[in-house]
């Protein structure tokens, strides 16, 4: 095909169809040249739903079946009903809730997340490699809830296994033997 006869439409759809790419776009450059600008989905997180683990993009967006060993690189969000298959854009509020939490909280605080507990939006929680439970709920006022948990598990290291951000008026923590 010449340049101007080129598909660029469908060259476009066909691989925007691939699950690892967010945007593409075609560019025509006269006298002979075509770019594509192309923008990769990144995991954030693997989603145990299926019997199965699953690759997913902070849009919801599946990528991949993965083996249990990825785990160590990536939080897992558990406890959440879903049907995935690659290439499916998942529309659940309480995992887009789930992925929002882990998208807002600090980079120091996301290093130490295991899990995403996902049961509800209000239940969103986060299980530290430290085995705390910290609930987070809805996906609102993130950097004062990060910073909230922070501090109490700066001052409570060791003692803590629970707290609750869900109000940021005050966190409440439970430590071992309360």
């Amino acid at each position: 095909a010449t340049l101007v006869r080129f598909p660029s439409t469908a060259v476009r759809d066909r691989i925007a169809k691939d699950p690892w790419v967010a945007e593409v776009t075609v560019h025509r450059r006269l006298p002979d040249t075509i770019e594509f600008d192309i923008v990769e989905r990144s995991p954030v997180a693997l989603l145990d739903a299926s019997h199965a683990l699953w690759l997913v993009s902070n849009d919801a967006c599946v990528l991949g079946q993965q083996s249990a060993e990825a785990s160590a690189a990536f939080p897992v969000v558990r406890k959440l009903e879903a049907t995935p298959s690659v290439g499916s854009r998942l529309t659940s509020p309480i995992l887009r809730n789930a992925l929002a939490v882990l998208a807002g909280v600090s980079p120091q605080l996301r290093a130490e997340v295991r899990f995403v507990d996902a049961p509800s939006v209000d239940e969103t929680g986060l299980l530290t490699k430290e085995n705390v439970d910290i609930l987070f709920g809805a996906a609102d006022e993130l950097p004062k809830k990060d910073r909230i948990a922070r501090d109490i598990l700066a001052a409570q290291r060791g003692k803590v296994v629970f707290i609750d951000v869900r109000s940021t008026d005050r966190g409440v923590w439970r430590g071992i033997g309360k």
